[in-house]
């Protein structure tokens, strides 16, 4: 049965195409701390050398730069909705401040700093979509865990909801039976999602021309285990990945989910999907935006990761 679909007032289809072009600004204003969903550590990357900087520079930079991203998206979603650009500005801020701690958490070696600093960061980017929505900073809360993620309301915990994100599901069903790659229990269990280790190889998928020491997507990890590089290239590359997972979490919370909430209910069997499943397809557009910018360790988004990396 096909579902009817009611006629939209005017001002709301004007509201709502100012929604979609909304993604697209803030991409191009935040470009630089966009993650690509499957952004990769190089070989190069691996080898251990000095910051050329005072740490506190790259700090503030960095911190400054999450803020301002943060800032800018709920300002912006509150002011196509009609409504205070100053108030989404001030929360967002917020949000993205919360969000770098996650990210410098995410990034340190003790057991379980992976998933505490994702669920961190995920609190952040609540609060950056709550900023933009006009709701109360904490009043949602959209926090990830492996495949899945739980949509909170602290006040009505009667009415949390759990999502599948097709994606990220699928990249684990991949990590699973592909026969090179080893499931590694007690790393998924402190980064909050799924990681795989080869053994003595790199990583190399159909179409790239650089062998990779790591890489993160939709949610899961695989790490190109070679112990030849040691105990420390090991920690830096997943803790460096980690910080893209983080990123990636950042992205769909704050610009894909708003677009899914509003175009998926459309389309017949939308009001279900939406219910049910998280469809990321944030993998799409970050990866067009990553042609633009087509050396790899020039792209922003890696190099946040690897100065987090490099900071523990």
């Amino acid at each position: 049965m096909v579902e009817a679909h009611t006629e939209c007032h005017p001002r709301d289809q004007r509201s709502f195409e100012l929604m979609r072009r909304l993604f697209f600004i803030i991409a191009a204003v935040a470009l630089p701390l966009l993650p690509s969903i499957a952004s990769a550590q190089t070989i190069d990357t691996l080898v251990i050398q000095p910051l050329k900087y005072p740490s506190w520079v790259g700090t503030f930079e960095i911190a400054s730069g999450n803020v301002l991203l943060g800032a800018l998206t709920g300002g912006i979603a509150q002011k196509v909705r009609g409504r205070s650009f100053k108030d989404g500005f001030t929360r967002g801020a917020l949000g993205g401040l919360i969000t770098y701690g996650g990210k410098r958490i995410t990034a340190r070696r003790f057991d379980g700093a992976g998933i505490l600093g994702r669920e961190i960061a995920a609190v952040g980017a609540s609060v950056i979509r709550n900023a933009g929505d006009s709701q109360p900073a904490f009043g949602r809360l959209i926090l990830p865990f492996g495949p899945v993620r739980f949509y909170v309301a602290p006040r009505a915990l009667r009415s949390t909801r759990i999502r599948l994100d097709v994606p990220s599901l699928a990249w684990t069903i991949y990590g699973i039976a592909e026969p090179r790659l080893f499931f590694d229990a007690s790393q998924s269990l402190s980064a909050g999602g799924a990681v795989f280790r080869t053994h003595n190889r790199f990583l190399r998928f159909k179409g790239d021309t650089l062998d990779a020491g790591g890489v993160a997507a939709a949610g899961n990890i695989l790490i190109g285990d070679i112990p030849s590089f040691g105990r420390t290239a090991f920690l830096r590359t997943l803790a460096h990945e980690r910080v893209h997972t983080i990123q990636h979490d950042q992205i769909f919370s704050t610009m894909i989910d708003p677009l899914q909430a509003h175009y998926l209910p459309r389309v017949p069997l939308g009001k279900t999907l939406d219910r049910f499943v998280d469809l990321n397809f944030s993998a799409d557009v970050l990866s067009t935006i990553s042609r633009f910018i087509p050396r790899h360790d020039a792209r922003p988004w890696e190099l946040e990761a690897e100065y987090l990396a490099r900071l523990n």
